[in-house]
């Protein structure tokens, strides 16, 4: 299917839909906290990655853009928000 949500539906069920839709709320959540609570350059570092959720998330309604190695790029992205995460619970870069 080009819609990459029916695909994962047909796949895995309503059960693995509602995951998948829950993993990205958690991520867009996340994202979206951390960019109205961090100080500059990092929120334009959350500003971007929120940009690409949201472009992945989009283009998922049309195509599937799971090609070769995105995972790897996935995978750094949510390491980046995760170490966005971490440094404002120091304190480092909050406003």
């Amino acid at each position: 299917a080009h819609n990459y949500y029916l695909n994962i539906l047909a796949e895995t069920g309503v059960l693995g839909l509602a995951a998948y839709l829950l993993l990205w709320s958690v991520t867009f959540g996340q994202t979206w906290w951390l960019l109205r609570r961090l100080a500059w350059p990092q929120r334009g570092v959350a500003l971007g990655l929120l940009a690409a959720w949201t472009a992945l998330t989009v283009h998922h309604l049309l195509d599937n853009l799971y090609v070769n190695n995105l995972y790897l790029h996935l995978g750094v992205m949510l390491g980046i928000l995760q170490l966005l995460a971490r440094e404002n619970e120091s304190g480092v870069y909050s406003r």
